[in-house]
């Protein structure tokens, strides 16, 4: 279980790492709708876990309040967020 609770506090503190890269996708490229729609979902499980730890300083604690749906919908958010960013990134260099 601890193996899992470290690996739940890893995705939050990377979805705190992408977020803000995620803004700063051009609102003219083809990737900031996409992005805006990740943004979107991360920052629903990133408030929903601090408001349910009532802590906003340590993302360890906020691992623990994380259930195995949580888990599954947070990894697949990062991994399409990693995607759009690759993409995103590709384009600029074009």
């Amino acid at each position: 279980m601890t193996n899992d609770n470290n690996h739940s506090g890893i995705l939050v503190k990377q979805a705190r790492l992408v977020l803000p890269r995620l803004e700063k996708i051009t609102p003219d490229s083809p990737w900031a709708h996409k992005a805006s729609g990740c943004r979107g979902s991360l920052i629903r499980m990133v408030e929903f876990q601090e408001e349910s730890s009532g802590s906003r300083t340590n993302a360890g604690d906020l691992s623990n309040q994380l259930n195995d749906g949580d888990l599954i919908v947070l990894r697949n958010a990062l991994e399409r967020s990693f995607d759009i960013l690759e993409g995103a990134a590709a384009e600029r260099l074009r």
